[in-house]
């Protein structure tokens, strides 16, 4: 809904990112920051310094997840703490344009730094 409505809904976004401090929520917190940052990043680029530590997580969903949003984001801070992540083979199943795919988060970090370098 804050994705497609965002001028209804932007104070909305806050309320969402106030849940990533929460282990067991922070999963669809990032997703939910990448899907509204792909139309409005605006409403929830203040999450970056909430989501650069999710980059070291030991759960590499929440890894792979938190340089997609930075990435999307264009956290341009964040670009040397995502090339760590080149290397990271753990795979992970995520929506993309082409649908449901196996991914590792060293893919979805090299996506995210050629969202940061163009």
């Amino acid at each position: 809904i804050v994705r497609n409505c965002p001028e209804q809904f932007s104070d909305v976004a806050p309320i969402i990112i106030s849940f990533l401090d929460e282990e067991m929520l922070a999963g669809g917190v990032l997703w939910a920051v990448c899907r509204i940052a792909e139309k409005n990043p605006e409403i929830v680029n203040h999450a970056v310094p909430l989501i650069i530590p999710y980059l070291r997580n030991p759960d590499h969903f929440l890894r792979a997840l938190s340089a997609r949003a930075l990435g999307i984001l264009n956290a341009k801070d964040a670009a040397g703490f995502i090339r760590e992540l080149i290397n990271d083979n753990n795979e992970i199943m995520i929506y993309d344009s082409q649908g449901l795919r196996r991914k590792t988060v060293g893919i979805i970090a090299a996506e995210a730094l050629t969202c940061l370098l163009s």
